[in-house]
């Protein structure tokens, strides 16, 4: 899948525009989170993989503005995972939790939403296994206080995934 096909996807699945999320990618792409297509004529978009979809979702949940929308990628996923329980370790940062459940849409499809809490420096993949809710949790568990909390549902996460895994089509067009 293309990058601009993501862009497409976000706007359509979002209450943002395409142009919204185009200007959230250019300042990710800026902090060299996100591929360059080839210039000049005919260059063509770069191809979306897990960790360029990964830091456009996180910079555009975790930023209050687009301008900042690649500082807060880079903040946001490397949040590291919180102990949860006896048996779990401080795992893998927020950016490569979310490039696995991206990477595989079976995985995907058991997530019920992707959240990060905006000045907090606090994020979350919640999903289901086997009817049970499990909240994955990173960064700071600092519970005091209002907080701004973003939100990413779970569909739009398993669109993105199966998107991803399908061959290129040019003529595809998101719909809702």
């Amino acid at each position: 899948m293309k990058l601009t096909h993501a862009y497409k996807l976000l706007a359509t699945m979002t209450d943002l525009s395409k142009h919204d999320v185009v200007d959230f990618a250019r300042f990710i792409r800026e902090r060299g989170l996100i591929p360059t297509g080839r210039p000049g004529p005919g260059g063509g978009a770069p191809e979306a993989s897990p960790r360029t979809l990964s830091n456009l979702v996180i910079g555009i949940l975790a930023s209050p503005s687009k301008r900042d929308a690649g500082l807060e990628s880079l903040v946001y996923g490397n949040l590291l995972r919180r102990r949860c329980g006896p048996r779990m370790s401080r795992g893998p940062a927020f950016m490569h939790a979310l490039m696995s459940v991206l990477a595989d849409p079976k995985i995907a499809a058991k997530v019920e939403k992707v959240t990060v809490v905006r000045g907090k420096n606090r994020a979350t993949i919640v999903y289901d296994d086997a009817g049970t809710t499990v909240v994955e949790s990173f960064g700071k568990k600092d519970g005091s206080g209002f907080w701004l909390e973003a939100a990413l549902h779970g569909g739009v996460v398993h669109q993105l995934a199966s998107d991803l895994a399908e061959p290129a089509d040019s003529d595809w067009t998101p719909t809702l």
